[in-house]
């Protein structure tokens, strides 16, 4: 099989983009963890406050603040630094079992260097540590989350190999400091962004080192130093303290925007290209080969003397595989992917060597962000396609969440994204056979969102910045989380729909079907129908029952609740007569849904009372006990051998207190007040 035709395949595989409920039976088995994720200078504020150290990102919001889109910084953020309490309160306010957040390395070091430990930084995160933990929520820390010691920018940062043992010092501290509490460890968040947008970060860098060089020199110190904090951690931690250790990797899914093999195989290398290039040293061994040949090649076009990616040694290879005790992953959107055969050779650039476009379907629900679009299915083919390139390894899902403008307390949206992506999740769980672990929520609280400022906010706390005392308020999406995680269905617990005969049925005078009240009602009063209508043919369902039963299996239904119309079985109301066509109607619905795995459900009374019974005085005269009687009877001898599940009357209450609706003008005899009861 070619590489194309392999692809070809692969994108049938991945091409079921529609999304749906996932099933009523599925719930989060009982080892899946849920948390909510936020980062050190994204909300602790304090930014020079007890011995902290500058960062890069002070450096950078206070030097150059235009880059930022509303000339805003990380000084005070959220201030979590003061408000660390009034946060686990929050925290545990959700009932997730994990806080992610990240260490502020100029916290704890200031100048970078582990020669001089800042106690006030330790303390601060041994208070949030313990608490934490008092109130039963697990710790779990990113060593970096972009905000590097200032001190190191002009040795070039991550594009200087001087990093990873800077990296594996601090790396090694904290494992000291933190470890016999922390069980959970991400050594660095979203490698990609952090070289891939190095010029953003680090200030005109790329002066020295162009693009197209710079990103792939960081992402090979960045690989070695991960690697270097893994060992220690296993080698000098792991035994007395039995955490686990990773990395957290972003993934915007990749989609072929046709079915053409060019754009499939491009779909491909873009994934190998934005995953592959930090996931596959760490599992496989050594960069993609697909990324190694496509730059090596366009290098030696465009007069490099080697590849401008860096190669590992033999060593470096073996170091580096294995390096991970479960995947992180952050994922926020998908993408549709086009081919670009004819990439030109001139300026290298990352972009250039991936030989792709992209772009976003118009008709994605979008947020806050123009570049983050509501695509669950993205989420599940992620999944898939991991489980798939590298044999099902366990998964925490360490970032997902939804942006807004407003930051408003109604977040209608971001609950409707948090449904969605969690059924995607449940659906790769239950239907691929996933091995996902883990989901936290991309944010706590608003907060300071990089180059964005403080414009859109993925909170799922409102922080009013605007306030010296940085206010929080629940968002209704945290009810969302603790639904998903808290709210679990028994096993035996079932899911089902329901619908009502003359609502439904249609057929109103066929077969020797008689007439009920609502028959009457609906053809001599229909100026009391809002729109004149009536159920004389309805859904049809008389005769469109198979269809039905197939609506609801789609659907997953257990249950499938329906009611008897009386006059279908008995026209006269009374049981001189049974009518066999609408007997037969019945039995042939039941053993359809039977067939389908689906448990038929009946009520025997949904308001169709015979109009014969209608003289009388309908449910106010005691006659109507016996005839019911007799009807019920009737009813179980002809299917109660198949169904299991009966109900008697569907909502008296509205039968007695809407009579005169139901029934006629009764209450010229019987007044309001009496006839009720």
């Amino acid at each position: 099989m070619t590489i194309v035709t392999k692809l070809q395949v692969q994108y049938q595989f991945y091409q079921k983009k529609s999304f749906s409920l996932a099933s009523s039976e599925w719930a989060f088995p009982e080892d899946f963890k849920f948390g909510t994720a936020t980062s050190a200078y994204q909300i602790e504020g304090g930014w020079n406050a007890d011995g902290k150290g500058v960062s890069t990102w002070d450096r950078l919001t206070h030097e150059t603040p235009q880059i930022i889109q509303d000339q805003s910084n990380g000084d005070i953020a959220c201030d979590s630094y003061h408000k660390w309490e009034e946060d686990v309160e929050n925290i545990k306010k959700t009932g997730v079992d994990y806080y992610r957040f990240s260490l502020a390395w100029t916290r704890i070091f200031p100048q970078g260097y582990i020669s001089h430990l800042n106690q006030p930084g330790v303390d601060y995160y041994n208070n949030l540590i313990n608490r934490l933990i008092e109130n039963g929520i697990e710790p779990a820390i990113t060593l970096y989350h972009w905000d590097l010691p200032q001190m190191f920018s002009p040795l070039g940062s991550w594009a200087n190999p001087v990093m990873v043992d800077l990296f594996a010092n601090y790396a090694r501290k904290a494992f000291e400091l933190f470890g016999d509490r922390v069980k959970l460890w991400i050594t660095f968040n979203e490698p990609k962004i952090i070289c891939q947008d190095f010029n953003g970060f680090l200030g005109n860098i790329t002066a020295v080192y162009p693009s197209g060089v710079i990103e792939y020199l960081c992402t090979h110190n960045l690989l070695r130093a991960h690697a270097e904090a893994y060992h220690i951690y296993d080698r000098e931690f792991r035994a007395k303290q039995g955490g686990k250790i990773s990395i957290t990797l972003n993934f915007e899914w990749s989609e072929p925007a046709s079915d053409d093999p060019a754009d499939v195989e491009a779909a491909e290398q873009r994934r190998q290209f934005e995953f592959g290039l930090f996931a596959n040293p760490i599992i496989n061994f050594d960069y993609p080969k697909i990324v190694k040949e496509r730059i090596a090649e366009r290098s030696q076009q465009e007069g490099f003397p080697q590849s401008r990616l860096p190669k590992f040694t033999l060593a470096e290879k073996l170091k580096l595989r294995g390096t991970y005790d479960y995947l992180g992953l952050n994922h926020y959107s998908t993408w549709y992917v086009k081919a670009v055969p004819d990439e030109p050779i001139g300026k290298p650039s990352y972009e250039a060597d991936t030989g792709t476009t992209r772009y976003q379907d118009e008709e994605w629900v979008g947020s806050g962000a123009d570049w983050n679009k509501v695509v669950p299915w993205g989420l599940r083919h992620i999944l898939q396609w991991i489980k798939k390139t590298y044999r099902n390894p366990e998964v925490l899902i360490t970032e997902c969440g939804y942006p807004d403008r407003t930051g408003t307390v109604d977040d209608q949206p971001r609950i409707s994204f948090l449904r969605d992506y969690l059924n995607a999740t449940l659906q790769a769980i239950h239907e691929d056979g996933v091995n996902v672990k883990a989901f936290m929520v991309w944010s706590l609280m608003d907060n300071f969102e990089w180059q964005q400022g403080y414009q859109i906010k993925f909170g799922i706390f409102h922080v009013d910045f605007n306030d010296p005392e940085r206010t929080r308020t629940a968002k209704k999406s945290i009810y969302r989380l603790t639904k998903s995680h808290e709210w679990r269905f028994p096993d035996d617990f079932k899911f089902g729909l329901a619908t009502s005969a003359y609502q439904i049925e249609g057929a109103w005078n066929v077969d020797g079907k008689g007439v009920s009240i609502w028959d009457t009602f609906t053809h001599n009063r229909s100026f009391l129908i809002k729109d004149g209508s009536n159920g004389d043919i309805a859904c049809d369902s008389y005769h469109k029952w198979e269809e039905d039963v197939m609506m609801a299996k789609n659907l997953g239904a257990q249950v499938f609740r329906i009611s008897l119309s009386w006059t279908r079985i008995l026209p006269d109301g009374y049981g001189t007569r049974i009518n066999q066509a609408g007997v037969d109607y019945y039995n042939k619905l039941i053993d359809k849904l039977l067939e389908n795995q689906i448990e038929p459900v009946f009520t025997l009374y949904h308001w169709d009372l015979p109009e014969v019974f209608s003289p009388l005085g309908g449910w106010t005269n005691p006659a109507l006990i016996d005839y019911f009687a007799i009807y019920a009877r009737t009813a179980f001898a002809l299917f109660g051998d198949r169904v299991k599940t009966w109900i008697t009357f569907n909502d008296a209450r509205l039968i007695c207190q809407t009579y005169k609706g139901l029934v006629g003008d009764i209450t010229s005899v019987y007044p309001l007040g009496v006839i009720e009861y």
